[in-house]
């Protein structure tokens, strides 16, 4: 098992070293180990996992090509909107 230095891993996520030492003391960052007393490493295992927990999702469905609008979506059918024979509406978007 590897163990990763901090400068290393902050290439890794894009963000300063300093900017990793705040996730570290704020409990928010990737899990790591202490070798020493000022000797954070961490485990690239560990790194990928945190990650992957702060994927974003979408916050819409897919894209519903029977709409005539390109920033259209899939409503329920309390929204506005012309119905198709799936029985939801098609509702115009804006993407946030």
């Amino acid at each position: 098992m590897e163990l990763l230095k901090p400068q290393l891993v902050a290439d890794q996520l894009g963000v300063t070293t300093d900017q990793l030492a705040k996730l570290r003391y704020e409990g928010t960052g990737p899990a790591f180990v202490r070798v020493g007393p000022r000797s954070p490493r961490y485990r690239q295992e560990d790194i990928d996992d945190w990650v992957e927990s702060r994927l974003a999702r979408r916050r819409f469905p897919e894209h519903d090509y029977r709409c005539s609008s390109p920033l259209a979506r899939v409503a329920p059918h309390s929204v506005a909107g012309s119905l198709h024979e799936s029985g939801r509406r098609c509702v115009s978007a804006s993407i946030p």
